[in-house]
């Protein structure tokens, strides 16, 4: 269901929402990545997820009039509460193991334009997903990720955090392919006219991704106190974007300005030149 309450105000519920994932083929390493990674082995066991999600958004960008226009959106996505009273309590249903979690986002984006073109964007985003009952993580196509071209752009997608923690190269035993149950960003991005449908940007990204209330026990990924804060890493650099008018084609280049996966010393960058740069490719703007 999806209605319009006003101009700026969009609603979409939708009151049945399934998802079933069966891992019909695998690898024996894929195996073996399972086997060496409890947390990564629960995110699969979960195969059917039944439950409804709502959003609601806020968007004045719809009025080309406005200097400061701003967008927030906010969604929540809740599974397993009726087939647990359907089961009687049971931990399947049809035969097939299913999940239980509540999961919250929070978007907010401010807009403050001068000229027709320019405009100084801010974002800040919180996401947290929290299993319970018949899971003790959440489902992997569930969970949150940090990195990429609509993320902290200066870190590929899905390798930032948990956390402080650091992907080990072909170790099995610290595989996470980098996902969590808590994510938090907040970024800032200067836009500009360069030549006709050229434009420019600067920008600056700031975020990461945790674990919390569930059966993750590592430290260096999990969020115990506002102490975990100083994980959040930063990503600095700029940007081309091509507007053909239907769509943006866009290009940035961001450099890892603090990393907090780095030893201490080593955490805030000091050598920028391209070779230490990560490009980033993208339709439309980043938020």
């Amino acid at each position: 269901y999806t209605w319009n309450a006003n101009k700026y105000v969009y609603h979409e519920l939708n009151p049945i929402s399934i998802t079933y994932v069966n891992l019909a083929n695998t690898t024996e390493e894929f195996e073996e990545i399972l086997a060496n990674n409890s947390y990564l082995s629960s995110s699969f066991e979960q195969q059917f997820i039944a439950g409804l999600n709502y959003t609601f958004t806020y968007n004045e960008l719809v009025s080309k009039d406005k200097k400061t226009p701003i967008y927030f959106s906010t969604g929540l996505d809740v599974a397993g509460n009726t087939l647990s009273l359907i089961s009687g309590g049971k931990t399947t249903v049809f035969g097939l193991e299913y999940a239980q979690y509540v999961k919250a986002e929070m978007d907010f984006r401010y807009y403050l334009k001068w000229g027709k073109e320019s405009a100084l964007v801010s974002r800040l985003y919180a996401g947290w997903g929290i299993p319970y009952g018949n899971s003790t993580t959440l489902p992997f196509v569930k969970q949150f990720y940090s990195g990429g071209p609509y993320s902290v752009r200066a870190f590929e997608i899905r390798s930032l955090g948990p956390g402080t923690f650091i992907s080990e190269e072909d170790s099995t035993s610290s595989f996470y392919d980098q996902s969590g149950n808590l994510r938090l960003e907040a970024n800032l991005e200067y836009r500009f006219p360069v030549i006709g449908n050229l434009k420019g940007a600067l920008f600056a990204d700031s975020g990461n991704i945790w674990n919390v209330f569930d059966n993750v026990e590592d430290p260096e990924a999990t969020f115990s106190s506002l102490k975990s804060l100083e994980d959040i890493a930063l990503g600095t650099g700029f940007g081309l974007r091509y507007d053909f008018t239907y769509f943006v084609l866009r290009a940035d280049l961001g450099f890892k300005t603090y990393n907090p996966a780095e030893e201490s010393s080593k955490r805030w960058f000091r050598d920028y030149n391209i070779a230490n740069s990560v490009l980033q490719i993208g339709i439309n703007y980043p938020f």
